[in-house]
Order: structure tokens, then sequence, then C-alpha cells
């Protein structure tokens, strides 16, 4: 996102177009990093601004945030200093992403007073500051002191603007531009480091509309080039200065940039450019803010959900490591249980041989029977001959038992990670929060992860979301499950008996059902819906992958299997590459 001082540019104008003489009604700080300020006659519309490293922004929004039950003490300042106040004037300092707000407001003596409210963008160095009308800074959002950087924030420091020895573009002028020959590197570079305000992306735009390769050396350019170079900036400057129009552009893996002036270069980089007027001219004064906000919120719950996810997988990756450590143990006790036919054998001869054995003996060489070789077998000292015998019988059954319980727990742990696999497959096809939490959902059923609860009680359940729908090349709509529950329900529940069930072979995948009986489709709509089962499978990235179809009829589940855990018969296998979604 080319969310630079060129586009702060047009975002201060649409702040002042709204905000100048208008009066501070109501301030609230919703966190340690979110600031939201409601002023006259703007209905419900505020104007948030967020420091967060991960998302910093500043932007008018209708959204609403939860309030904290007592105000932090930054809060109760601004409102102290600010309430009731009325904005004078909004500018941009240095082209850069700081904006200033000019206040006048009443002291506590009732006398007027110039007060500055200074919001610096910049990722994470982004802060929020209060200074009077000498710059004293009076507190800030995030304190900073002089060891961790050169611009110390807080009270009783001065607020001084960040030093940037670069050009203003409204200063550009030829002999400019000709001092780029004595930089050693690429002509990109030069211009997104000398220029203030401007982004990689912006200073791209430059050479693609001066048509220049963007990594070419600064010393190998001719006065042509240098003179197109400046012609496109003077270009840029005047669109910026007049333009009314906001640009989004998005890619076909849903990467989005957004801009105040046209980014022609992205139209061959795999970006399209996208119509906003439905979405976003209704939202008549605040077309910029609109998209800054969008941009960060859609940002901060795909981050949010992306962790989610990641924890989440980090618990099942755990879960599946102790199974298979599980297993690797068990294998050790099926292989020292192997040798209980051993102990069968020293108990027969100890019983055949009682009269050659005694109490205190250690050892005892007598004549395998079976073979007419002779054997030694270990004794007990403390024993007598019967019940050494009796010891090595017990031994046999104990190993016996052993085996069988080592072959069933195995099964179990195997069944386990097939299970949890599967589960790993539907994390990564997980869109929105509701399918993030059915997942969790199934988890908790099976004791996996902890059910969460709010104040000892059970968090209320959220809406299910149906299953995923597409329409094959004849108009059938294809089915896919979300989740091993819905899975479940889609394939035993709610699909008709006649229609096609579709799973990759071996591989986890959704269920997927073709809502359709085999005659009344053509072999387009079959190898449509595979290719949708593969694209929804552990196989997403390969090529090839086999796809087994059959009616749903023919899927049963085995008696107290895991969700998503069915079999099934009378299938054909087709093969298949997963299906593009862009």
């Amino acid at each position: 996102m080319a969310y630079d001082g060129i586009f702060f540019k047009s975002l201060v104008k649409e702040l002042r177009d709204n905000l100048l003489e208008r009066r501070i009604e109501k301030i609230n700080q919703h966190s340690d990093k979110i600031i939201s300020i409601t002023f006259s006659r703007l209905k419900n519309t505020r104007l948030q601004i967020s420091i967060a490293s991960e998302a910093p922004f500043l932007a008018f929004t209708n959204n609403k945030l939860p309030n904290p039950e007592q105000a932090p003490m930054f809060c109760m300042l601004l409102r102290k200093h600010l309430n009731g106040g009325v904005v004078k004037d909004i500018r941009q300092l240095q082209t850069d992403r700081i904006i200033l707000f000019e206040f006048i407001a009443l002291n506590e003596m009732k006398d007027a007073e110039k007060k500055y409210l200074i919001a610096e963008i910049m990722g994470r160095h982004s802060n929020l500051i209060l200074v009077d009308g000498k710059m004293n800074i009076l507190d800030s959002l995030k304190h900073v002191n002089p060891l961790m950087s050169k611009r110390p924030m807080g009270p009783g420091y001065v607020y001084a603007v960040p030093f940037a020895d670069k050009l203003n573009i409204e200063h550009i002028n030829k002999d400019f531009i000709h001092k780029v020959k004595e930089y050693d590197g690429i002509i990109n570079n030069y211009i997104f480091k000398e220029i203030s305000g401007f982004s990689k992306q912006i200073s791209t735009e430059v050479l693609y509309r001066a048509g220049l390769d963007h990594s070419k050396a600064c010393q190998d350019l001719s006065d042509a080039e240098f003179d197109k170079i400046y012609q496109k900036l003077t270009e840029i400057k005047d669109e910026i200065e007049t333009n009314t129009k906001a640009h989004i552009y998005q890619n076909k893996k849903g990467k989005i940039e957004i801009s105040n002036i046209a980014l022609n270069h992205l139209l061959n980089c795999g970006y399209e450019d996208v119509d906003i007027s439905d979405e976003y001219q209704n939202e008549n004064d605040f077309i910029y803010s609109s998209l800054v906000f969008d941009f960060f919120d859609k940002k901060g719950k795909n981050d949010i959900l992306l962790q989610k996810i990641s924890s989440l997988n980090q618990v099942i990756t755990q879960v599946i490591d102790k199974e298979n450590k599980r297993i690797k143990n068990l294998n050790k006790d099926i292989k020292n249980a192997k040798k209980l036919e051993k102990y069968k054998l020293y108990g027969e001869l100890c019983m055949a041989n009682f009269h050659i054995m005694e109490k205190g003996m250690t050892k005892v060489k007598v004549l395998n029977y079976y073979d007419n070789t002779e054997v030694e077998i270990p004794l007990k000292y403390d024993k007598t001959p019967s019940e050494n015998a009796e010891h090595f019988f017990k031994r046999y059954q104990k190993m016996k038992k052993t085996l069988v319980y080592a072959d069933e727990q195995i099964q179990i742990a195997k069944d386990k990670i097939e299970h949890l696999e599967s589960v790993i497959s539907s994390l990564e096809q997980v869109e929105e929060i509701e399918d993030f939490n059915a997942i969790r959902a199934e988890l908790v059923s099976e004791n996996i992860v902890k059910e969460k609860t709010q104040n000892g009680k059970r968090k209320k359940a959220d809406k299910k979301l149906p299953p995923r729908e597409f329409t094959s090349p004849n108009g059938f709509t294809v089915k896919v499950g979300r989740n091993n529950l819905q899975n479940d329900e889609l394939t035993l529940k709610s699909s008709s008996k006649n229609h096609i069930w579709l799973h990759t072979k071996i591989i986890p995948s959704s269920h997927v059902i073709l809502c359709a009986k085999f005659e009344e489709v053509e072999d387009e709509d079959i190898l449509f819906a595979a290719a949708i089962c593969a694209k929804y499978s552990k196989a997403k990235h390969s090529e090839n992958v086999p796809i087994d179809l059959t009616e749903v009829k023919h899927v049963s589940k085995p008696k107290g299997a895991k969700p998503g855990k069915v079999i099934y018969v009378d299938y054909k296998t087709v093969y298949v590459n997963p299906y593009n979604i862009n």
C-alpha cells in the first residue's frame, strides 16, 4: 500500500474540508494504541487514530470500539485540554506522514489557548503527541526516553519535527534532477530516498511514465532521460494538487494497493484497477478515510485470524508429535513382548525338571525336548522351582496382553494423527473467523483444546457458515465442507443419496458434493467438481491429484470414527489439477 506522504496530502485535504471550525464533543481511548475523537455536526462519524505498529492509521469511521470502564490518563488529559476546542488548522509537516491539528480551547481560567495534537503515522515509530502553544510536550500516547531515540517523547520535552534532508516535490527543478548523476546507485532508489513523501510505488510510477527501467544506474542515464524524469515528476506534482479521485488496485492473490494518483505500472504487474464508484463514492467526503480504514481493518482482522490459525496449528502439531512418540514407545514394547514364547518355553522346561532344581539356584541347564538342544534358564534364587515356573508363565501372559494392548493403542494413535492432519488441512482453507471457530469447536469436542469461557460461563456459540458453493460448467451446484463436522453433516445428513460424492484418495480433503446424479452430468462437471476437491485438500499445490467419486449412498461412517472419517465403496478415480479460484 502506497500509504506515504503523497497520499497524506489528499488525506489532509479531506480532513481540512470536514473538520475546520468544528468543535470537539467527545474523546475516547479504546486501548493503549487507539484514540477516537467525535466532532460537532458529524453525526455518528468520528476520527480514529491508531499508532499500532501493525496497523497505524488516521481516518474517519463509523466503527464503534468498546471503551474501558475507566478512561486512561492520556485520554483524561486530552479531555482536559481539548474538549470543546475548535479546529483552526490542519496541516502536513514536511510532506511526511505527520499531521498537526491546531485547536483553540479554553483553559481552567476560561482563557482561550492554542493547543496542538500531532499524529505521527510512521509504522512502529507512530505516536500521538499533545503540545502547548510553545510546542512543549504535555504528554504522548507512547513515551520515548532519550536512551531509546534522539527524539524523546513525554512531558517536559520540546516537540521537534523529525529531521529529513529531503526535497519537497513542490521545490523540484532541473538543477535537482541533474544531481542524480553524482549518485552511485539505481535511479529508483535515488528518487525514493531524496524526495520527501515518496514511496517505492510512487518512484516506480515516475520511471514507468518516463519509459525508463527503474533498476537503471543513475550514471548511465542520458540528458534526454533526465529531462523525461523531470517532466514526469512535474506531471505527478500537478496530479497530486488537482486529483480528487482515489485509486485501488488488486491482484489475483488479493493483495491491495491504494493511492491518490494513478499507479499505471501496477497494471503490468498482475493488478487490476478496481472500480470503487459504487462502494466508496457514496461515502461523500470521506473517500480516502474509507479506503484507509477498510484496508487496515481487513488487514487487522486477517492478521488476528492468521495468528489464531498459527497458534492452533502449533497445538495440533504438538499433539501429533506426542502421538508419534507414543507409537514409537509402543513399538518398543511390542519388540520386547515378542520374546514371550521364550518365557513360555522356560516355564514348561522348569515344570519338566523340578527334580534337578532347588531353591537358591540362579540358573539351570536342561534339555529342550522340542529340538534336543541344551538350554540355560536364569532362575530367581529366592524362589522354589514351582515359583520360578509360575514366574515365567506370568511374564508370558503379561507380554501377550501387552501385544494386544499395544496394537490397539497404535491404531488409536494413528487414527488420531489422521484426524488431526485433516484438521490441519481444514485450517489451511480458513477464510473467515467463523471457519476457524468451527474447527476449534471440533477440537474442543475431542478434548484436544480447552473450551473458552466468559466469567465462568460457556462462550456463546458462533454462527455457522454454510458449505462453500460453486457452479459447474452446466449449472450444477458443487458444495464443499468447511471442516470435519460440516463434512459429516454434508455427506451423511443433508445430501441426496443419489448425488455424487468426491474426496481425494488417501490424502485429507474436504468432502465435496456435486448436486446431481451421474446420468445428469457431463464429464466437464465431474472434472470441475474434482478440481474443486483437489483445491480444498492437502494436495492443493500438487498436480494430477487422484480424486475418488461415488454416489452418496455408498459412503458410510464406521462406528466410533472421528469427525470427517468415512469409508466408501463402488467408486472410480479421476486425476485432476487443483482448481484456480482466481
